[in-house]
């Protein structure tokens, strides 16, 4: 294991949304990631056999077998630091690398405050790469982009890939043609957004693992971690009423964990974990 050397104290501080109860919610995620804290510090940092974050190196990562990756990511979520990247800008020729510039795409718009009792939520809105990127030069307007379909995107065969062996294995039996193209569109995907937006806490579909690597900026990465009362594996974690999917309520029991990413981070999300970032 390496130490890694990002710690956060200074991100509440960074936060600017648009609307006060934004900030609220994102200092009550603050608080509980602070409560997992020993000695003050993140519990990968000084008791990484209890966290439930690994976090290696890329040459650490790229000798280990799949055996052993495999059971790590049962139990943990794998930061792999160093990871070699692209050398891409957040700019017109570094977006262009996600789709075109003028192409109409799904993007989310945090502009939108409070409304009617309830609290502030993004927008579902169609614009353009070419919007996001005059959001970000003029701060007028808070904007994520989480759809763009990587259709491009290499095949790594690695020691994670199982979809990619599942892929060659069932090629060609019953109803999976052998000429069939891997759906790299729905399998890989890019994601690029201004600063200070965010996602709430979510488990991703289809019971896949998620991998992330950041190529340019950075990002901060928060794990629920189960609680006393209930496992995440259990349904009764979403029907409580102490638990919420956009705030984190002051009498809820888990725990949440988290890292600050940065351009050559690998992240491999362990199965079914919740986060939100």
């Amino acid at each position: 294991m390496c130490e890694y050397p990002f710690s956060f104290p200074f991100l509440a501080l960074l936060f600017f949304p648009k609307h006060a109860d934004y900030h609220s919610r994102f200092q009550s995620l603050y608080r509980r990631i602070e409560g997992t804290y020993f000695n003050e510090k993140p519990l990968h940092l000084t008791d990484p056999s209890e966290s439930i974050i690994a976090i290696l190196t890329y040459e650490q990562f790229t000798a280990m077998s799949s055996t052993d990756l495999k059971a790590l990511m049962i139990r943990k979520n794998v930061l792999v630091t160093g990871h070699p990247v692209p050398d891409v800008a957040f700019d017109e020729e570094g977006l262009q690398t996600l789709t075109s510039m003028h192409l109409p795409v799904s993007l989310q718009d945090f502009s939108a405050g409070p409304k009617g009792g309830r609290k502030s939520f993004p927008k579902n809105v169609v614009g353009t790469i070419e919007d996001l990127l005059e959001s970000v030069k003029t701060g007028k307007k808070i904007v994520n982009g989480l759809e763009f379909p990587m259709l491009d995107a290499p095949l790594e065969h690695t020691a994670y890939t199982s979809d990619l062996a599942a892929w060659r294995i069932t090629s060609g039996v019953h109803t999976c043609p052998r000429k069939s193209e891997y759906p790299k569109g729905d399998m890989c995907w890019g994601l690029a957004g201004s600063a200070n937006t965010f996602t709430f806490m979510h488990v991703d579909s289809d019971g896949y693992n998620t991998f992330l690597k950041v190529l340019c900026g950075k990002k901060l990465w928060a794990f629920y971690r189960d609680g006393p009362t209930y496992p995440l594996s259990s349904i009764d974690v979403f029907t409580n009423p102490d638990f919420s999917l956009d705030d984190v309520l002051p009498q809820s029991d888990y725990g949440i964990e988290a890292v600050v990413l940065k351009a050559g981070d690998f992240l491999c999300v362990s199965l079914l974990s919740a986060y939100t970032y």
